[in-house]
């Protein structure tokens, strides 16, 4: 859903065009509600080949509805948790989803594992735009998810005007070291094949 005009209203939603799950055994990529992601050994990105490869997904925007005249407020992704997490409020505190800056260009439709070096986030700890710890509610409601990426060490901003430079897509990456293990723990989150309300959507806010 997208403001039809920036001189008429000064918040937008932009939902994703294409979303992808990044690891070599992810099913449908077009028809598949869910984005899925996990860590390896400490670490929220890994080589998709290594012997415990970490999880990650991909979420490309479309900007050419925006204007660039006005002055960016505040800029969150919104996104959904399945219901009944496998993992804890403490165990996200300890290991939250990560917001991470990442090349656009990649299409679900035809999207392949050999793609993934090709769109690999940076994963140095100040590659981030933002974090969020996710708190089950015990539930069977799925559990919104607010990322605030204005705060994080990369600035979103700055990312945000040079896409609108470039060719007007924005890609962000969905990371976390938080550790699949025996147990399961995963972030599922729904995506863009999800029922509407529950798709993920970035949102953004402009200062009149």
């Amino acid at each position: 859903m997208v403001a039809s005009l920036l001189c008429l209203a000064l918040s937008l939603e932009l939902v994703p065009t294409d979303d992808v799950w990044v690891y070599s055994h992810a099913s449908d990529q077009v028809a598949d509600p869910f984005l899925r992601v996990w860590g390896s050994n400490g670490e929220s990105i890994t080589g998709t080949t290594d012997d415990t490869p970490a999880s990650w997904s991909l979420l490309s925007f479309d900007l050419s509805k925006l204007s660039s005249r006005a002055k960016l407020k505040s800029a969150k992704l919104v996104l959904y948790q399945t219901a009944k997490p496998t993992f804890s409020y403490e165990d996200s505190v300890i290991a939250p989803v990560e917001v991470r800056p990442v090349k656009s260009g990649f299409k679900e439709k035809d999207w392949s594992i050999a793609d993934a070096e090709d769109y690999r986030p940076e994963s140095a700890d100040n590659a981030v735009y933002g974090t969020a710890a996710v708190k089950p509610t015990g539930d069977d409601q799925p559990v919104r998810v607010e990322v605030d990426l204005m705060h994080g060490k990369r600035d979103f901003s700055l990312a945000l005007s040079k896409a609108m430079q470039g060719d007007k897509r924005l890609g962000l990456a969905l990371s976390s070291r938080i550790e699949i293990g025996a147990s399961r723990k995963t972030y599922k989150f729904y995506c863009r094949a999800a029922e509407e309300k529950l798709r993920p959507r970035l949102v953004l806010d402009w200062e009149g």
